[in-house]
């Protein structure tokens, strides 16, 4: 097993929140659905588009829909 970083997005207030996650898993697609699993179970939302690698922040700075901190 590896230990993989996932990146999704949550939707709350009409906009969507950058977030991160530490997966163990064999393979990047399984790292993405384990997350999508356990965000759902912790919160009850859906985590969008996870991914193992880094977003490109620039184009989400200024736009007020998207919040990265």
């Amino acid at each position: 097993m590896k230990t993989y970083q996932v990146f999704y997005w949550i939707k709350k207030n009409g906009r969507e929140y950058l977030n991160h996650m530490y997966v163990a898993a064999n393979t990047a697609k399984e790292a993405t659905q384990v997350c999508k699993q356990q965000v759902r179970e912790q919160t009850g939302r859906n985590a969008f588009r996870p991914t193992t690698k880094a977003p490109d922040l620039a184009a989400y700075k200024g736009n007020p829909n998207f919040v990265v901190e």
